[in-house]
């Protein structure tokens, strides 16, 4: 099978904690950027363990955007892969029951997989109806927002490139414009 599913050596099974019930999920944390402090560097993960509660092993659950605002509400994100010679990003995001993404939009392209629950995302002037195992592809300069259904969390993988431009939210004219569209102005919160 390979070293990867080899079984642990006697000694990491002593150190190694006992099956206990799932902790409750830890509070978001602030943390520059990219999840580290600014200019350090961090030694790739070969391996993090998932948790339940779609977290990972050690690794900080941080606040959706470090500039607070109400913009957006209720969400969470995770750094999976921090770029390490892949070009790109891994993130998983969260957002709760009712809660919904910044309405944004930038230069890079982005893609998303659902690992949970169920939502909608407004990509362009389309609203998608979005379930489990869904792909959303979000071309450049389009506006997008996600949303969780009421009782329901949205879970996403996102991959985004490692270097890239910061998002833009609408200015006062972009809103109007996108909300003479019905669907589009039912959808979107700002």
């Amino acid at each position: 099978m390979g070293k990867a599913n080899a079984t642990m050596s006697s000694a990491a099974a002593a150190t190694a904690p006992a099956a206990q019930a799932p902790a409750a999920t830890p509070a978001p944390t602030a943390a520059h950027g990219h999840g580290h402090a600014a200019g350090e560097q961090q030694p790739p993960r070969i391996h993090i363990r998932a948790q339940d509660g779609y977290r990972w092993d050690e690794l900080p659950v941080l606040v959706y955007k470090e500039d607070g605002g109400t913009h957006f509400k209720s969400i969470t994100r995770q750094l999976l892969c921090p770029g390490q010679g892949l070009g790109c990003e891994l993130r998983y995001f969260e957002i709760e029951p009712g809660g919904h993404s910044t309405l944004e939009v930038h230069q890079h392209i982005h893609s998303v997989i659902i690992l949970r629950g169920r939502g909608q995302c407004l990509v362009g002037e389309t609203v998608y109806d979005l379930a489990l195992h869904d792909v959303i592809y979000i071309p450049t300069a389009t506006w997008h927002q996600f949303r969780a259904n009421q009782g329901e969390h949205l879970g996403f993988l996102c991959m985004v490139n490692h270097d890239r431009d910061r998002p833009t939210r609408p200015t006062e004219a972009v809103e109007a414009r996108l909300r003479q569209n019905p669907a589009v102005d039912g959808f979107i919160r700002t």
